[in-house]
């Protein structure tokens, strides 16, 4: 099958045009993938090690603590700074397994052909929370 394109005039210039942006297009797609999948496993190795790592870490941190301060060696100001350590490392945790799901969704939208940018979703989604907790506080 052979395509008769027409030699001069303008649907010879519609006809190029379409095909750069539909190039220009695919260089795009590829684009945001390739920073999706960089966001993607950035995410995942902030996460991995807190899983693996530093929360069983902290938890026996936390346990070597209270079987300390059961045997009076150490007086409760430092397990309360053990256990408030522990509960900081957690919501870490959380933050960035939150983190690395919204980024797992960004990376799937990317490589079906999805909304783009949105990797700035996560910010307005943390902003619309804190939003929710100023109203809620009366503020």
């Amino acid at each position: 099958m052979t395509l008769v394109l027409p030699r001069s005039g303008a649907p010879r210039r519609r006809i190029w045009g379409a095909a750069n942006r539909l190039a220009e297009q695919a260089v795009n797609a590829r684009s945001e993938a390739r920073e999706a999948y960089l966001r993607y496993r950035g995410n995942y190795d902030l996460a991995r090690p807190y899983q693996t790592w530093v929360l069983p870490l902290r938890q026996t941190i936390q346990e070597q603590a209270q079987l300390q301060y059961s045997g009076m060696l150490v007086d409760l100001t430092q397990l309360i700074i053990d256990a408030r350590t522990r509960i900081l490392s957690n919501v870490d945790a959380i933050n960035a397994r939150r983190d690395f799901w919204i980024a797992a969704t960004d990376l799937k939208a990317a490589l079906v052909g999805g909304l783009s940018g949105g990797g700035e979703a996560g910010g307005e989604t943390t902003a619309a929370a804190g939003g929710g907790e100023a109203a809620a506080a009366g503020h």
